[in-house]
């Protein structure tokens, strides 16, 4: 387990200069959603293509860069859809569950964590295979985490489950402290500057627990991967060297 954090922060630390870029990006487009009162899902697709980006430099090494194709990078499409089948089925049965029990959203909110990482468990390698352009659909991902599920549930609950935890009572903690609302998000019409600044600084926590996540399901899935990608994989890695 001990691995999945030093690749995580291996990567993490390369690509730290355009990984804050990035939080700054996007804190800025979370602001102007707010302010022209959009809802926050029409941010998921460009967090989507952030993490398509760390699968790619997890898999193949090199250096993160949004400028310039590289020859192992995905299409957009390919990954954006794996990514929303795996988040809009989590949600379909997070909300079932929640109808039928006539729950809370606090309750909603759990079961979709709950949901989703029972769908990452079982067909996260789904995400590295779209971003390394092999198969993807439900069945072949399926077969494969009857393979890989101890692992990518071993490597989920002693990396990004516990960074996140531990992350989440930070957060809590810091709210109160620093007297910020309790998301942690800017109000409407506010632009304090800690605020800014301490979502940023979110932001760019939450993508040091995405990167652990990423580099368990890779790992998990170049076990199982056809041969080719794998040579596909040490060839791109040899040369980023």
């Amino acid at each position: 387990m001990i691995e999945i954090y030093k690749d995580g922060w291996r990567h993490f630390r390369t690509n730290f200069a355009l990984i804050v870029l990035i939080a700054i990006v996007l804190e800025s487009a979370r602001v102007a959603v707010d302010l022209w009162g959009m809802s926050q899902s029409s941010l998921v697709v460009p967090q989507i293509i952030v993490l398509m980006f760390f699968h790619q430099i997890v898999l193949f090494g090199g250096k993160l860069s949004l400028f310039g194709k590289s020859p192992n990078q995905p299409p957009f499409g390919h990954f954006i859809w794996a990514s929303l089948m795996l988040l809009i089925g989590a949600v379909i049965v997070a909300t079932i569950f929640v109808v039928l029990i006539g729950a809370s959203f606090v309750v909603w909110v759990l079961a979709f964590l709950l949901m989703y990482f029972v769908v990452l468990v079982l067909l996260g390698t789904s995400l590295p295979a779209a971003a390394a352009k092999d198969r993807y659909n439900p069945k072949i991902s399926f077969a494969r985490g009857k393979k890989t599920w101890p692992a990518v549930m071993g490597g989920l609950l002693a990396g990004p489950v516990v960074v996140g935890l531990i992350l989440l009572g930070a957060q809590v903690f810091l709210t109160r402290a620093l007297g910020l609302n309790e998301t942690g998000y800017v109000s409407l019409g506010t632009l304090d500057p800690v605020d800014l600044i301490y979502n940023t600084a979110s932001q760019i926590a939450g993508f040091f627990t995405s990167m652990l996540a990423v580099v368990v399901l890779c790992r998990a899935y170049l076990r199982v991967a056809p041969s080719e990608v794998l040579e596909q994989v040490a060839r791109a890695r040899q040369s980023a060297v």
